[in-house]
């Protein structure tokens, strides 16, 4: 998507691991990607790493070409000073056009690797609202306030229309792939003021709605 001295965006496509977990991983990622475009962490598995999106995630993503950048870009995730955006299909109608979900989320002890909204767990903040619906299945706009993991998929499926696709927190059944995006990213970077990065709306979400 863009690229110069310091930092390099793309579009992460559906499937796609952002950085391997341990050492031993044959499969590509977009940390393998960006190790070519960075001199930042390159003896570790995530050279270029700041921020990531889940595997069956797809959307922007950017990566620091060097520390200096990467120090910056991190804290600016850390302090909340990024705007992101998503566009989902969810199964379902949610109740209100819009609403922001205030509800914290915690790792679920029975399922390590999930999470679910427990009054012991972090604070989590996600605004939606309906951009389409076909009564089935719509098609929202999410902009999460915090960046807990799984937080969308979580939040959607609390309020009863999970995200369409979602193997862990709905059902696989209703789409060919998890229907969340990473549409929009707001950040500052290195020698320039706020810069807005997009990546399209696949476009079968909106065949989903129609």
């Amino acid at each position: 998507i863009y690229i110069d001295d310091n930092v390099i965006v793309v579009n992460k496509p559906v499937g796609v691991l952002t950085h391997s977990k341990g050492a031993m991983n044959d499969e590509f990622t977009v940390a393998d990607f960006f190790r070519r475009y960075t001199t930042n962490a390159l003896e570790s598995n995530r050279p270029g790493i700041v921020h990531r999106l889940d595997r069956d995630t797809s959307g922007v993503i950017i990566g620091a070409r060097n520390n200096e950048t990467a120090l910056m870009l991190k804290k600016q995730f850390a302090d909340r000073t990024t705007k992101k955006q998503y566009a989902a299909v969810v199964d379902g109608v949610p109740k209100l056009e819009k609403a922001m979900i205030d509800l914290p989320n915690a790792r679920n002890p029975s399922a390590p690797s999930t999470f679910k909204v427990d009054v012991i767990g972090k604070d989590a903040l996600t605004a939606y609202e309906i951009l389409e619906t076909n009564g089935k299945q719509s098609l929202v706009e999410l902009k999460p306030k915090t960046g807990r993991t799984h937080q969308l998929r979580v939040h959607m499926s609390y309020i009863n229309t999970p995200i369409a696709g979602d193997r862990i927190y709905g059902s696989i059944k209703t789409a060919p792939r998890l229907c969340l995006h990473a549409h929009m990213l707001e950040i500052t970077i290195p020698g320039s003021a706020r810069k807005v990065f997009t990546a399209p709306v696949p476009v079968e979400f909106e065949k989903m709605v129609k």
